[in-house]
């Protein structure tokens, strides 16, 4: 479903990547909210840590956007995800999420910045703007020199 194309679902994205940055130890080196989903190119201390960080965040993160969704009654949304959670476990009404997270080893800094860069082209290869710097919920913008752009999210830079 399209719910990420409001500043305030995206930022919910971006406020739980920084707390989770902050508080729990992800290193965020890009990122990119799209219409549907989400991309981020992180790392941790171990790959259980991950999992946990992911699960929290997804569970934190579904509160907060069906709070905003039935704030702005987004009615077609909200029947999608109450009719995807007829399947699925949990003690919630709504399934927001995909089951699990699809982590990628990276081991050579040629393939983190192959990554990185596919991240920050996303909205490019979409349509949905012509330079990766100009998607606001982006990290393109933090990898500007001297850029006066709004940068959303801090990041931990690797080159």
């Amino acid at each position: 479903m399209p719910i990420f194309l409001s500043g305030e679902t995206c930022r919910v994205i971006t406020s739980s990547l920084d707390y989770c940055r902050k508080y729990k130890g992800l290193k965020i080196f890009a990122y990119v909210v799209m219409p549907t989903h989400f991309h981020a190119v992180v790392a941790c201390e171990s790959p259980n840590e991950l999992s946990d960080i992911m699960r929290d965040f997804k569970r934190h993160t579904s509160r907060e956007l069906i709070q905003v969704l039935e704030g702005s009654n987004c009615q077609v949304a909200l029947s999608a995800f109450q009719a995807a959670k007829k399947d699925a476990k949990g003690n919630t009404d709504y399934k927001l999420w995909q089951d699990g997270f699809h982590p990628k080893a990276i081991f050579t800094e040629a393939v983190l910045r192959q990554k990185i860069e596919y991240v920050h082209q996303n909205p490019v290869r979409k349509g949905l703007v012509e330079k990766a710097a100009d998607w606001l919920f982006s990290s393109a913008r933090n990898y500007l020199e001297d850029s006066e752009r709004e940068i959303v999210l801090e990041i931990d830079h690797y080159f």
